[in-house]
């Protein structure tokens, strides 16, 4: 009888422990609806470094680096609701600014879509530059600079 009752003990002892684990109210981690993964809401979430304003420095054509004018460039603004604005400015023109949307498909490659064109861009960042080359083009290279 002695040793049912410390068994019983040491599975009424196991079982409130589970039961106070699981329903714990204060809990300091909460779950994310969208994937059901367990989110501490102290951690940093990783923000995806496409994300930012970026404005173009120049490009590289065959290896060759040529810089932009002062007057010359394209500004990219990219949110993380996967939209943004592309405006290029050129001297002595008037600045055109398009909508965009974007979809990350992998590591450094997106899909930009910009009313009437579509293109997979492959990505290099280092610091505050972000390399792109569009798919098929692969001998331009334009260098952009986080601002």
């Amino acid at each position: 009888m002695k040793k049912l009752n410390h068994t019983l003990l040491k599975t009424f002892a196991v079982f409130t422990v589970l039961f106070m684990v699981a329903c714990s109210n204060d809990d300091d981690t909460t779950a994310n609806n969208d994937t059901n993964v367990i989110v501490d809401p102290e951690e940093e979430i990783p923000v995806d470094p496409f994300i930012g304003n970026w404005k173009s420095l120049g490009y590289y054509v065959n290896d060759e680096y040529f810089e932009n004018e002062d007057c010359e460039n394209v500004e990219l603004n990219i949110n993380d609701e996967n939209t943004g604005t592309m405006t290029y400015h050129d001297c002595g023109w008037e600045d055109e600014s398009e909508n965009l949307t974007w979809e990350k498909l992998e590591e450094n490659k997106y899909k930009i879509t910009i009313p009437d064109d579509t293109a997979t861009l492959n990505t290099v960042f280092e610091n505050d530059l972000m390399k792109v080359t569009v798919e098929g083009e692969e001998d331009y290279i334009e260098v952009f600079q986080k601002q």
